[in-house]
């Protein structure tokens, strides 16, 4: 599903990413989401664009680019309102580390150095209960649908993430 130089430009311009030489650089939270009384983490398991398309995504947890001027807990937590609807406070919000990757990116087809800022977040049994067994997130542009799968050690951050053949990074794979 391929984005417009538009969208681009936009997202340029929003302060959510930068295009250096031809390698657009974003910085992105991404919150590992876990329900641990039943050993359950959420995935975002597919967008439906406004346009009719469906596109499939497969990411442990709620991620969110940060915005220009924006520290990464104030991304993560702002994600977790606008996609699951819960204002929770910085204390609940686990900083799991820093992660430079890269990738092509799948929308504008373009090399893309992440900065990955991970956090893990349990929810109580009031917080599972709202959105389990799943979540569907309405948005303007679209519509996202969360589930819920087994706990797995490997899915702190998105399993979409790929290493390219030659990177600036060195051989940094994404995970």
């Amino acid at each position: 599903m391929q984005r417009t130089i538009a969208q681009l430009q936009q997202e340029i311009q929003s302060g959510e990413s930068v295009l250096q030489e031809g390698i657009r650089y974003i910085q992105v939270a991404c919150v590992r989401v876990t329900y641990l009384p039943a050993e359950l983490q959420l995935f975002e398991a597919y967008q439906i664009l406004d346009r009719g398309d469906t596109r499939k995504r497969d990411l442990a947890g709620v991620s969110e680019k940060l915005k220009s001027g924006e520290e990464p807990i104030q991304a993560a937590m702002r994600g977790i309102q606008e996609e699951l609807d819960l204002t929770l406070s910085r204390s609940r919000f686990l900083s799991l580390g820093t992660e430079l990757c890269q990738k092509i990116s799948k929308g504008y087809n373009l090399p893309t150095v992440y900065t990955l800022y991970k956090f893990s977040l349990e929810l109580n049994q009031e917080e599972f209960d709202r959105i389990a067994p799943v979540y569907i997130s309405q948005e303007a542009d679209k519509t996202t649908v969360f589930k819920w799968m087994p706990i797995t050690p490997i899915t702190l951050t998105p399993a979409s993430l790929t290493q390219l053949q030659t990177s600036p990074l060195g051989d940094r794979p994404c995970p």
